[in-house]
């Protein structure tokens, strides 16, 4: 009898502990389900915690137990880019009893403070510089933020402000000189044939989204033109100034492609300066943002309106020309990630304006 008092008191003494297992949730858009679900796969923590990562307000809202896990998370990790999230979490869940994390900046970051939500610079450093291991501390730095445990952390891996970026280099180049160096090193180099400017977005380079900005980056080159691709968001007349002119302010390069020049540079004097000094082509590179590759295509508008002014009006102003679609977003299965979402190319527009690239650098 004894035993038998003694095993259910130990019993009832475990139960609140199993049930009362720490919670996180990430709350981030589609494009990045790739990377997130990648470092979830390969995080360790205490078996008394538990992370979740979600991406569909229209799912969550359809099903009671991701509502239900999400307003049970001790801690919220939420890009606050675009809103959607923002909005959701305001509208179901008090910020001020847990502990919400913006990931990013939002449209506005004085309100999402006023309402509990916390813009710690340590947290957002990493969601800054996405890759797995960065995603990892990130969310072991948030724990250990903000529930005074033990749970060990690494700094953020960072990456240079402004760089040349090249797929087949193991670093990036934040001088010119270094850049042409390795490129004529390497091979590359096409003596006597035009040079294309590339202008990127660092997140390029997350895991999910690198590979189809790697495919349209060779396939300049298979194309017969040498190649300028360079990041900087921030820092978009330093970029123009240092890597695509040179010290006599004449432009390295024949014509330049523009994934960037999409949200702060339209109506910036800076910017339309340096575009003007530059004195080549521009052409608006677009990646579908909010419609996957497979909806645009069959969408007889094309991009959706909420799309139409980053992707089409804002480049206009500053000057970009011939708007073409070249990358979207894919769902796919990954065995061991479930349904996630990729950056792909498309292909056959990526072909076309080869050809168009061609003829304007004649």
């Amino acid at each position: 009898m004894f035993r038998k008092l003694l095993a259910l008191t130990i019993l009832f003494a475990l139960l609140p502990g199993l049930s009362l297992a720490t919670k996180v949730s990430l709350l981030v858009h589609e494009s990045d389900t790739y990377a997130v679900q990648k470092a979830l796969s390969g995080l360790k923590l205490p078996e008394d915690i538990k992370v979740n990562t979600f991406h569909s307000i229209e799912n969550i809202k359809n099903d009671s137990g991701k509502l239900e896990y999400i307003s049970d998370s001790e801690i919220i990790l939420l890009d606050v880019m675009g809103s959607k999230y923002s909005e959701f979490l305001l509208e179901n869940l008090d910020p001020g009893s847990k502990q919400v994390y913006a990931l990013n900046s939002g449209r506005d970051n004085q309100k999402l403070r006023k309402q509990g939500i916390l813009f710690d610079t340590d947290v957002r450093s990493y969601f800054r510089y996405k890759s797995v291991q960065n995603l990892q501390n990130m969310i072991r730095r948030a724990l250990h933020k903000s529930l005074q445990r033990e749970i060990s952390f690494k700094e953020p891996v960072k990456r240079p402000d402004t760089g040349i970026y090249h797929p087949d280099s193991k670093k990036v180049f934040t001088e010119y000189s270094d850049y042409l160096q390795w490129y004529k090193d390497s091979g590359k180099y096409k003596q006597d044939r035009p040079w294309i400017g590339v202008l990127l977005y660092s997140s390029c380079l997350t895991p999910g989204k690198r590979a189809a900005y790697e495919y349209c980056l060779q396939s300049l080159e298979r194309a017969g033109f040498n190649l300028l691709a360079c990041y900087g968001y921030r820092n978009t007349e330093q970029v123009m100034d240092s890597y695509l002119s040179d010290q006599k302010e004449e432009a390295r390069i024949g014509a330049l492609l523009s994934f960037s020049l999409k949200f702060q540079s339209a109506g910036n004097p800076r910017v339309k300066k340096a575009l003007s000094e530059l004195n080549v082509p521009v052409i608006n590179a677009i990646k579908l943002f909010f419609n996957t590759a497979r909806e645009w295509q069959e969408d007889p508008r094309g991009i959706v309106p909420s799309g139409v002014v980053t992707n089409i009006a804002n480049p206009e102003v500053s000057g970009l020309i011939e708007p073409t679609v070249l990358m979207g977003k894919k769902r796919v299965r990954e065995p061991e990630l479930g349904d996630v979402y990729k950056t792909v190319p498309i292909k056959d527009n990526w072909q076309h304006l080869l050809q168009r690239l061609k003829k304007w650098v004649q």
